[in-house]
């Protein structure tokens, strides 16, 4: 099992600052790695698009609420029996 620790802010904002170029799929982080040129690609100038399940409405109400609580559930992957 791999136990990550990380800030919820921090997390919160790199996954709702994904952004992605429908016509080359480049991808930027408004955050942490924006285009040059707000909301458009820097390959060909498309217009960036946001997955629906990168919202911060969407990301808040499901899985991270949960990752949250203390004791809260695990998120696991990989094989059983170990590597």
């Amino acid at each position: 099992m791999i136990q990550l620790l990380v800030d919820y802010t921090q997390l919160l904002l790199r996954l709702t600052g994904r952004r992605s170029c429908p016509t080359c799929g480049r991808l930027y982080n408004i955050h942490f790695q924006p285009p040059l040129v707000d909301e458009l690609c820097d390959v060909d100038e498309s217009k960036l698009v946001i997955r629906n399940d990168d919202r911060e409405e969407v990301i808040s109400s499901d899985w991270l609420r949960m990752i949250r609580r203390p004791g809260g559930s695990r998120i696991t992957t990989g094989r059983s029996g170990g590597w």
